[in-house]
């Protein structure tokens, strides 16, 4: 059976019932209901630290964690896990065979990982009980990382009675879609943040008392980036910040921020990869948790011509040659080569009619190629936008 997954009350149900009310995204994942296994432990190794494969060795993360010892790894096998309260115990890490395949759903009962100087990573993490979050962290060192935090009412909030002793990373990490604050280090000691994607919570995006906080994409927030309280002073550079009620709130000056609309390739449908012309993953610097990750060729023989067809004459073209992929994309962007629309000029289509430019921001064009799965090309070379050329003069009487 499938699991739907959307920012909100949770629902198990088939693939063609109607969409939840409300729901902002949702998103389909295999659930896996895993066979019998034995409730005993394999007998303790005295070789050192080792791995606890989850069905392998024990039926359940629980289980799993429960005989764990630093330096341990508890690896779960991908699949749909319905646990809630899971303590990660300190120098121990929880690591699941990759976020987009491997869930640890709550199913709206508490906190779901509780991190008490322990690791996880490789999971979505989602369903949490009301006010409760997908990561809870209680003591430090403790880190996040490769992982997705959706769906909660909170997604990791470092909670710890001894703030100086709490360091957190959070790392290469999807926070979205909870239904209040995306990242809370208020409670933590030492924070570090970085190239994680934070977006569309439902409060803050991400909550710094001090520490560092830089390569993130915090996009679609009340308020962006924050100090955790007056006088607090994260270090915070080099991030993507865009479409925040107010992207920075009671910082000093950030250092070099971009503010720039990501171009992910459903952002209202939950999906944060980046497209090709998105300014996430430009040259030698990535913002966020994914990097955009070219499919194909590009195509080739780009340029502008002013031979319109005979159905709009006077009209100029952008054209490119046939690269028999499923879809093109044209891309829109600024005098500086920063792009900021994208265009979808579907199937078998070799040519986009320029109307509606501005002239003053839409400086550059380029055009990719896709395929049936979405998978995209780099972009094309890129070709400047000419002045339009003025009208015919009038008869002056």
């Amino acid at each position: 059976m499938a699991l739907a997954l959307a920012a909100g009350p949770l629902a198990a149900r088939g693939p063609d019932a109607p969409a939840t009310p409300g729901a902002r995204s949702t998103v389909w994942l295999p659930f896996v209901i895993h066979g019998p296994a034995s409730l005993i432990p394999p007998a303790p190794t005295p070789s050192g630290p080792r791995t606890w494969h989850v069905p392998g060795d024990l039926p359940t993360l629980r289980a799993a964690l429960a005989v764990a010892r630093p330096g341990d790894t508890v690896r779960a096998a991908a699949g749909t896990y319905a646990e809630t309260g899971l303590v990660v115990p300190a120098a121990v890490t929880l690591a699941g065979d990759g976020w987009a395949t491997t869930v640890v759903d709550g199913q709206g009962r508490g906190d779901v990982v509780t991190l008490r100087g322990g690791a996880v990573e490789g999971f979505t993490i989602r369903g949490a009980g009301d006010a409760a979050a997908g990561i809870r962290v209680a003591e430090g060192p403790s880190d996040v990382r490769a992982s997705a935090v959706v769906a909660n009412p909170r997604g990791i909030v470092a909670d710890c009675p001894d703030g100086a002793g709490c360091d957190l990373a959070v790392a290469e990490t999807v926070v979205a879609l909870n239904r209040g604050d995306g990242i809370v280090g208020s409670g933590a000691g030492r924070l570090v943040v970085r190239r994680n994607t934070v977006a569309d919570n439902g409060a803050r995006g991400i909550v710094a008392g001090g520490g560092v906080v830089e390569g993130n994409a915090v996009v679609g927030h009340a308020e962006g980036i924050v100090a955790a309280a007056p006088g607090a002073a994260p270090t915070v550079h080099d991030n993507l910040v865009w479409d925040n009620g107010a992207d920075h709130v009671g910082l000093a000056a950030p250092a070099s921020p971009v503010a720039a609309d990501p171009l992910w390739r459903d952002r209202a449908g939950g999906d944060f990869r980046p497209t090709a012309g998105s300014p996430v993953s430009p040259a030698g610097r990535v913002y966020g948790a994914i990097a955009f990750e070219p499919r194909g060729e590009p195509p080739a023989g780009v340029a502008i011509v002013a031979d319109a067809p005979a159905d709009d004459p006077g009209g100029r073209w952008l054209v490119w040659a046939d690269s028999r992929a499923h879809g093109h994309a044209v891309y829109v962007g600024d005098g500086a080569g920063r792009f900021h629309r994208r265009i979808d000029v579907g199937t078998e289509a070799v040519r986009h009619a320029l109307a509606g430019l501005d002239a003053a921001t839409d400086r550059v064009l380029a055009v990719s190629a896709y395929d049936d799965e979405g998978g995209e090309s780099a972009l094309s070379a890129v070709v400047a936008v000419p002045p339009a050329p003025a009208p015919p003069a009038g008869r002056v009487r």
